[in-house]
């Protein structure tokens, strides 16, 4: 009786740390897959408003043309987590190949767009301003639409609305640059970074449901 009871014993006492050891796993890969993938996102941010201020600054085109390759650097780790991450859903039936390329090419079509808002900034130009936004809400569209595929759990609205949050406040960022406005410009970087953890977190809780 003795024996059985510890076998049963011995048996269970297994079980219980075979489930620690499967569930502390996972713990760490989720937060392996957070923690990155917010790292990627707020050195996004970081590099973008180094471009802004390096352009602003008259800085030399070599500086300009090393921190555009960053910010291209960051943008393809960050799509490879996602894309990465989203292929454990497997009730998800997509092309995620090409959801990567078409989200490598918006992303660069952001970048593109938040530098041309920058020189125009910087050139005091607002004749197309408004086509500009157009393009910008265009682009956002575009980058909610794509997040929306690899997810259930990601809308487009909500996806469109944080990545312009942190569009916005990116931009809004580099008009207080402009204007030497250093103490609204400190507040505005703490709106971009939240702005952009908050994306980044809404993703990661999307992918890991």
């Amino acid at each position: 009786m003795n024996i059985l009871l510890i076998t049963i014993s011995v048996i269970i006492l297994t079980f219980v740390i075979l489930v620690i050891v499967i569930k502390t796993k996972q713990i760490r890969k989720v937060d392996s897959f957070t923690c990155k993938l917010k790292q990627e996102w707020i050195l996004q941010a970081f590099w973008t408003r180094t471009l802004g201020v390096l352009i602003i600054s008259n800085s030399d085109l070599d500086n300009i043309k090393s921190t555009v390759a960053k910010i291209g650097q960051n943008q393809n780790n960050i799509i490879d987590l996602i894309i990465s991450e989203s292929k454990k859903d497997k009730d998800i039936k997509v092309n995620r190949e090409k959801i990567k390329n078409e989200l490598i090419d918006v992303f660069n079509e952001h970048i593109l767009l938040i530098s041309e808002t920058i020189y125009n900034l910087k050139s005091e130009k607002t004749i197309d301003q408004s086509e500009l936004s157009i393009k910008i809400k265009a682009n956002n569209d575009k980058v909610g639409k794509l997040l929306s595929e690899l997810s259930s759990w990601i809308t487009m609205n909500k996806a469109r609305d944080l990545f312009g949050d942190y569009t916005d406040n990116i931009i809004a960022q580099f008009v207080s640059y402009k204007n030497k406005d250093w103490e609204t410009g400190l507040y505005v970087t703490d709106d971009m970074i939240n702005s952009v953890i908050i994306l980044s977190n809404y993703i990661t809780d999307a992918l890991e449901y």
